[in-house]
């Protein structure tokens, strides 16, 4: 549930800020709900993004903890209808005057790290010389599977203002800020039990595989820098929920088994090779999405790790342990499914990396590339240590295992 004006009360301080950087006129800068003439509040992505449109016609977008998007009536590249003339004028800028006001405020409106890196930035003006309106715009980094571009700027070269702007990637994301509008703005609906369901009977696997899977297990969570935790033989094995099924992600012919302990952690195995391991208090498993506000309490502390650093040591260890060569697994890509507060900060401290096949698919996104992803792992990034490492790629499990029985000699 969304206190609706406290989350308003919230979005009139973000906007404040932001005119900061981007200076607006009085009466297009909404301060009080009588000041909007319409709003949406929430997202598939967040309970806490939001859609403002100011009384004089200006627009805001929330996500992630800031503004992402500004547009104004001014805007030419974003008018729908009316007449043209209201944008002729003459400009008291030039290109290389546009491109420098654009830069300047993308930059101040980053987070972290320097959006403007990632190539150079592409200039459109319109066709007409007596319309003085430039959008300049900056590309996304190599990989990113959102939008192809990382910020645009449209500038009204008549006067110097700032008539639109979206910014796209994580640089300008605040999670921190994020988590702290949902505390102050939203409660998460309590969860509906679900109702009973009929349970499967799933064949169980013999207890001399299980024992050997064990021994295979602690050399995989060794190469690989995983915590295998306290309980790693067979008497702390949990019968009831070690099975056998299929998985097609991995296979579509033989079965997988999975192997669960009785404080929570499992692995799995393919053809007797381990694929898949997720610490006791690994965070993106199962349903997580459903978890309660109360329960992501403990993925709470400071950050002290980049995920990036993370995943090169994860990449590190398999080539370097495991002696798996990188052409195994590339060319690709890790991307960041889920990420929580920023180096150095206070907030979520677990993120979730898919490592995405290059070239991704045309007209794919980044749901369909985690589909086609070989690995993914989720990191503590207060200690750098990874919680779950999944192999969904047949070569790579294959490399393991070769890696494995190598290793148990």
């Amino acid at each position: 549930m969304v206190d609706t004006n406290a989350l308003l009360s919230i979005a009139f301080t973000l906007i404040s800020n932001f005119t900061n950087v981007v200076p607006l006129s009085p009466k297009a800068v909404p301060q009080k709900p009588e000041d909007l003439q319409g709003y949406v509040i929430g997202s598939p992505n967040s309970p806490v993004d939001a859609h403002l449109v100011g009384r004089y016609g200006t627009e805001f977008w929330i996500r992630r903890g800031a503004i992402h998007g500004y547009s104004s009536p001014g805007s030419y590249f974003g008018a729908q209808g009316g007449p043209i003339e209201r944008f002729y004028g003459t400009s008291i800028i030039n290109s290389n005057d546009a491109i420098q006001i654009a830069a300047k405020v993308v930059q101040r409106l980053a987070k972290r790290s320097n959006p403007l890196t990632n190539g150079l930035p592409s200039l459109r003006c319109p066709t007409s010389e007596r319309i003085p309106f430039f959008q300049v715009s900056w590309p996304s980094p190599p990989g990113y599977l959102g939008s192809d571009l990382a910020a645009q700027v449209e500038i009204d070269g008549r006067d110097r203002s700032i008539v639109d702007v979206h910014v796209w990637t994580p640089a300008f994301e605040d999670f921190a800020f994020e988590d702290e509008m949902k505390r102050k703005a939203y409660t998460a609906d309590p969860i509906k039990p679900r109702p009973p369901q009929k349970k499967i009977a799933y064949p169980k696997p013999a207890t001399s595989d299980v024992a050997q899977a064990i021994q295979s297990w602690l050399v995989f969570c060794e190469k690989l820098g995983l915590e295998p935790g306290e309980q790693t033989n067979l008497a702390n094995v949990d019968w009831e929920k070690t099975l056998i099924y299929t998985n097609l992600a991995v296979s579509t012919s033989a079965p997988v088994c999975l192997i669960r302990f009785q404080n929570g952690t499992l692995f799995e195995t393919l053809y007797g090779v381990v694929f898949a391991h997720a610490c006791r208090d690994a965070c993106y498993t199962g349903a997580y999405l459903e978890r309660p506000e109360a329960e992501w309490a403990k993925f709470q502390g400071r950050v002290t790790w980049k995920w990036q650093d993370s995943a090169r040591d994860l990449e590190a260890r398999i080539a370097q342990n495991m002696a798996i060569r990188k052409s195994v697994y590339e060319p690709s890509e890790p991307f960041p499914r889920m990420l929580g507060a920023n180096l150095g900060q206070t907030g979520c401290v677990r993120a979730l990396v898919y490592w995405h096949r290059l070239p991704r698919l045309p007209g794919s996104d980044a749901a369909d590339e985690d589909f086609r992803s070989f690995l993914y792992a989720e990191f503590d990034l207060e200690t750098g240590r990874p919680k779950l490492v999944v192999v969904n790629d047949r070569r790579l499990i294959e490399a393991l295992g070769r890696a494995l029985r190598k290793a148990s000699r």
